[in-house]
């Protein structure tokens, strides 16, 4: 997945998450969760790669999905139409995470 670093992700900023998943190989994830910090309110989406690299995108402006949700009832199609606030590209080794590049 050495693509995923080759990236540049700056210019994704502002834009919906879909365009950035329209991508290959950043839309062929593994897995995903939506974090939620305080309990209940989203504040970014993590995808999971191979080789334990993961892409977090951080979401502040909410204008498809409730902000927060006590049942954590969000759905990625519509998750996917929420502008992008920031990008993380991280590794995980050794029990800690390595961000590789950050925006």
């Amino acid at each position: 997945m050495n693509e995923l670093r080759k990236i540049e992700y700056q210019q994704f900023i502002d834009k919906p998450i879909k365009n950035l998943l329209s991508v290959k190989p950043i839309g062929e994830f593994n897995s995903y969760v939506f974090n939620n910090e305080p309990p209940g309110k989203l504040t970014a989406v993590t995808f999971e790669y191979d080789n334990q690299l993961f892409l977090e995108i951080g979401i502040t402006q909410f204008e498809h999905v409730k902000h927060f949700d006590p049942e954590l009832d969000w759905k990625l199609d519509e998750v996917k139409k929420e502008k992008i606030a920031s990008i993380e590209l991280y590794e995980f080794k050794e029990g800690e995470n390595i961000v590789l590049k950050s925006f």
